[in-house]
């Protein structure tokens, strides 16, 4: 089986680093990205299975950024995974049928968790 490849969006460089390590020790390709307002060009040439998207951000928000990402035919089947601190479960549960998020989780996230809600997502495709 090919090794899956993640990318993993936020602007906590502290964040990115831990969970980029974590995915990568898992088996996952990972490509780390902080600047939202550069997802799209990363995503095309990049291809990943699973995005794991922060959706409060400075620049561009995870909801900007995951309605590109279902509006583009080239990324549209995209698994898109949110991590936010910022909505709650209530909240989160519209969202992602409005956005096209696959899951999504709370912070503070567990690492098996996220590698749990990644394995989970790329079973179902």
């Amino acid at each position: 089986m090919a090794q899956k490849k993640v990318m993993i969006i936020d602007d906590d460089p502290e964040y990115l680093g831990e969970i980029g390590n974590v995915l990568a020790g898992a088996g996952y390709k990972v490509e780390l990205l902080s600047d939202s307002t550069q997802v799209m060009p990363w995503l095309k040439s990049w291809r990943p299975d699973v995005v794991l998207l922060d959706l409060n951000m400075q620049g561009k928000d995870g909801l900007q950024v995951a309605r590109e990402i279902n509006e583009d035919r080239a990324t549209r089947g995209t698994i898109v995974i949110a991590v936010t601190g910022f909505y709650t479960e209530k909240e989160y549960a519209k969202l992602m049928q409005e956005y096209g998020l696959r899951q999504c989780l709370l912070k503070p996230v567990k690492p098996l968790d996220v590698i749990h809600c990644i394995e989970n997502a790329v079973k179902e495709e």
